[in-house]
């Protein structure tokens, strides 16, 4: 197994630590004592001793040094311990956890602005969802480390007469279903984050350890030479063959720059974690502008897939109107007028 950036050193005792526990008992009396806000030794197969130095960001595991003062960077990994045990450490400082439900089976649905949300349909789908199902904020991941603030500036807002600071973040909000269902959602929205992408995927994914989520979807939107009159086409990925084949996804070719979406599938991938990607194709030849029908085919798609009831008539009017003024606009250019036609004549020759 990976130890995840502790090089070719393989840990054989620890102790335990505020955020993380060791799986089983250290052999050596010189390792054993109350769990302790750091790792306070822990020894190498060549009995070398390694410190934790603590940081200004808290007590969290973030970095181990040897005796020659390497440093070795580490979040969220797992570690195997003598071949006998693991070490685990929890969540990273950078996330708050707000409450602590009893989730059953959850599956975590997660979408990001920026790069995979063309016409910001993905992130409309997940707000939609939210705000129909009442969702409760569940946990946050704190902005300072992922977000570039001069290129994804904070807001002002007035709060009674007060003006206060309304940081960028990435939120996650939990819906129970009751007798409904056997599983509950976790729904996740934020901007795609600038700066260290491994960091914040590892943050991801302890969190969906530490839920226990039974399975995680990505959803995106992309712009693709497609006729804004047919209903907006659907496809994805899945890291199960079988549900390939009972969403009926043709497997994409594509290869090329990705965003934070294609890196946590990645992750997904080799952790092991039960993923899907559903996208929304988006037509490349319409402003770059809210798209309400891209975020209701995802809806609908999501909501019947996994048996979710919500009321979907404000969205469809916001399509509808979306559409009346899409035709307006596209009538009234000869250029967009003579491109629809060359797309269906295409269309129709394949």
């Amino acid at each position: 197994m990976d130890a995840g950036g502790w090089d070719s050193y393989q840990i054989r005792m620890a102790v335990e630590t505020q955020r993380g526990s060791a799986g089983c008992r250290p052999r050596n009396r010189r390792m054993q004592g109350r769990p302790s806000t750091s790792l306070r030794y822990a020894q190498d197969e060549r009995e070398t001793p390694l410190r934790y130095p603590r940081d200004e960001r808290g007590p969290s595991l973030r970095y181990a040094q040897d005796e020659r003062g390497q440093l070795f960077r580490e979040r969220g990994q797992l570690f195997r311990v003598s071949h006998l045990c693991y070490i685990r450490i929890m969540v990273s400082d950078a996330v708050s956890i707000l409450r602590r439900p009893r989730l059953r089976h959850p599956f975590l649905i997660l979408s990001f602005s920026g790069w995979s949300d063309a016409g910001s349909s993905a992130t409309s789908a997940v707000r939609y969802l939210i705000e129909q199902l009442l969702a409760t904020e569940l946990a946050r991941i704190d902005p300072e480390d992922y977000y570039d603030f001069s290129v994804q500036r904070p807001h002002v807002r007035l709060v009674s007469g007060q003006r206060e600071i309304e940081w960028p973040s990435y939120a996650f909000h939990y819906y129970k279903t009751g007798s409904e269902l056997d599983r509950d959602f976790i729904f996740a929205s934020g901007a795609e984050p600038h700066l260290h992408w491994k960091s914040f995927s590892g943050a991801v994914m302890d969190l969906a350890r530490e839920w226990k989520v039974a399975r995680i979807i990505t959803l995106g939107a992309l712009l693709d030479e497609v006729l804004y009159t047919k209903p907006v086409p659907l496809n994805g990925f899945s890291s199960d063959p079988a549900l390939m084949k009972e969403l009926d996804f043709t497997p994409s070719r594509y290869q090329g720059p990705t965003g934070i979406v294609g890196v946590l599938g990645d992750a997904f991938r080799k952790e092991g974690m039960p993923h899907v990607s559903l996208w929304a194709a988006l037509p490349h030849y319409l402003a770059p502008s809210p798209n309400p029908r891209g975020t209701l085919a995802l809806v609908l798609r999501l909501t019947q897939w996994l048996g979710i009831r919500i009321d979907t008539s404000p969205l469809e009017r916001a399509a509808g109107e979306f559409q009346s003024k899409v035709n307006d606009v596209v009538n009234s250019d000869p250029n967009l007028t003579a491109l629809v036609r060359e797309l269906q004549k295409h269309e129709f020759e394949q």
